[in-house]
């Protein structure tokens, strides 16, 4: 219940790794734990964030704040969402399913430059997607022709950038 447990990490410039399955966290050169039942959790000054996916189906959303500039949320497969602030970049490497990357600027366009590399073209369940939520003044759109490793390329969204790797769709709202 509100106003519930808090835990803050500031990362100290190191980049840092969440496994989507167990949802343990590792920050670099320290050793890893997992929380559980934290209502309030933020992540700060991290160089690099990696989601590390898993042979499931894993969904990440990454959201804007509308209340304080700066920040964003990222919920993993459904966990509770982690503040994050002052993150260099957010990757996130699917594995083996058909992951979902949500970049959701319903509320305010994320701030965190992020990278979606999903899993070769026609992946085991169909593939993975890039849904891109919200609207946005500037939209940029950079294809490459499709590969072995499926649709590549990137997306300039008001100045925040998604790239992405073996892709299958990429819808937007």
């Amino acid at each position: 219940t509100s106003p519930g447990d808090e835990l803050s990490i500031d990362a100290g410039g190191v980049g840092a790794t969440i496994d989507a399955f167990s949802g343990s966290i590792t920050v670099d050169g320290a050793q890893s734990f997992t929380t559980s039942g934290i209502e309030d959790f933020s992540l700060s000054n991290v160089s690099t964030l990696t989601v590390a996916g898993d042979s499931a189906i894993d969904i990440v959303t990454l959201a804007g704040d509308a209340v304080v500039a700066g920040r964003d949320f990222l919920t993993i497969n459904g966990r509770d969402p982690i503040a994050l602030t002052s993150i260099g970049n957010l990757i996130f490497n699917g594995a083996g399913s058909s992951d979902q990357f949500i970049f959701d600027g319903t509320n305010a366009t994320p701030t965190v430059p992020a990278a979606f590399n999903g899993q070769a073209a026609g992946g085991r369940d169909g593939g993975d997607d890039l849904t891109i939520l919200g609207s946005y003044n500037s939209q940029t759109f950079n294809y490459d022709a499709p590969g072995a490793d499926g649709n590549n390329g990137s997306v300039v969204l008001d100045g925040t950038a998604i790239g992405y790797t073996g892709l299958e769709p990429i819808t937007g709202g």
